[in-house]
């Protein structure tokens, strides 16, 4: 997933699209939000000494956690450009999770 950015009231609202999975892999997983941003895992070897520990290499330097929640399908319609100048509903496949402190 994308990086979520995260409003100075501590909103945030994350909306992509993505062909590497589908609604249906990821409904009931859960999703975290740490309290920093994730570097990838791209640690600089200047960075440490001697090497980073296991916490830095799971979470990529993200922090703790702040938010978790379990992902489930939603129904929506959206408006979509279809063949011609009509605009006709399409469904869409969606996904939200109510996220509660970890």
């Amino acid at each position: 997933m994308p990086v979520l950015l995260v409003n100075a009231d501590g909103t945030a609202e994350a909306r992509f699209v993505t062909d590497r999975f589908s609604v249906d892999q990821i409904v009931g997983r859960a999703v975290i939000i740490h309290a920093k941003p994730d570097n990838y895992a791209n640690i600089p070897t200047d960075r440490y000494d001697p090497d980073p520990d296991a916490i830095t290499l799971a979470t990529g330097d993200a922090g703790a956690r702040q938010a978790c929640g379990l992902i489930r399908a939603i129904e929506r319609t959206v408006p979509g450009q279809l063949a011609g100048a009509s605009l006709r509903a399409r469904a869409a496949a969606a996904a939200e999770a109510d996220l509660v402190p970890c």
